[in-house]
């Protein structure tokens, strides 16, 4: 089992296959750039925030709060479509932080552009079509 050392207050610990100090009882991160426990915030690009996240929650956890947030925006669309109070810009912003984990977590972020040029080019076949 690989522990981890607390930037902080330098002690060492592993529990629940996460990595966290066992004198604070708070997650310690992988990187450098930040202070092992929260407690100080350093300015971060948005990339090395959700590679933080991935790293302090694991993978799974991401996986699953993934799922969660895009039933959340399926939520928020049918709100808007039977006239009732939504929130979907949120959600949305929520699911496209989540897609990004996604991609770095399954290693597919080529994969990803490569797709989604290729189904651009589709739906503008599909709208030229459809203007014939």
């Amino acid at each position: 089992m690989n522990y981890r050392m607390c930037k902080y207050c330098k002690h060492f610990g592993m529990q629940k296959g996460l990595q966290y100090c066992l004198k604070r009882n708070k997650p310690i991160f992988w990187n450098d750039f930040l202070c092992k426990t929260f407690e100080r915030k350093i300015n971060m690009n948005e990339r090395e925030i959700i590679t933080s996240a991935i790293r302090v929650f694991g993978e799974i956890a991401q996986e699953e709060v993934a799922i969660e947030e895009c039933s959340e925006l399926i939520q928020a669309i049918t709100h808007k479509h039977r006239g009732r109070e939504h929130n979907i810009a949120e959600e949305i912003a929520d699911v496209e932080i989540m897609c990004e984990q996604l991609k770095i977590i399954n290693n597919c972020a080529d994969k990803v552009e490569e797709y989604r040029k290729a189904k651009i080019e589709r739906l503008y076949n599909k709208v030229f079509d459809a203007c014939l």
